[in-house]
């Protein structure tokens, strides 16, 4: 009966080591990464491009990532308060430039890229229906 105490026991410790490591690389990613925030069109959203990332350890990302999100059938247009390399939306039916296409309701990411090569710290996104 002990040896299976035992073997339950170094079991036990094995699954918690592993939920606990698992759990911290969880918790360390997403407070390493700069998660997407939800915009509901029309809306504006400040982006916080100096917040450290999992690729850009230091902040100073130039790629900004929101969830772009319609209720209602519509084209949506984006404008920023700084000059965008390249700013792209993928939805359920493609990945679309702006202004989009009539996109139906639902959620979809907006990825923007600023241009080269001095990131600002903060880029404010406004997105409206067309």
């Amino acid at each position: 009966m002990s040896v299976s105490s035992s073997v339950r026991s170094h079991v036990a410790r094995r699954v918690f080591v592993a939920v606990a490591a698992v759990a911290l690389l969880g918790f360390v990613s997403g407070c390493a990464t700069n998660p997407p925030h939800v915009v509901q069109v029309p809306g504006t959203y400040v982006v916080n491009l100096a917040a450290p990332t999992a690729e850009y350890p230091q902040g100073g990302a130039p790629v900004g990532k929101v969830l772009m999100c319609v209720d209602a059938p519509t084209a949506v247009d984006l404008s920023a308060d700084v000059e965008l390399d390249s700013a792209v939306v993928q939805w359920s039916s493609g990945t679309y430039d702006f202004p989009t296409p009539v996109l139906q309701p639902g959620c979809g990411q907006l990825r923007f890229v600023v241009e080269c090569c001095i990131v600002p710290s903060t880029v404010r996104i406004t997105l409206s229906k067309v």
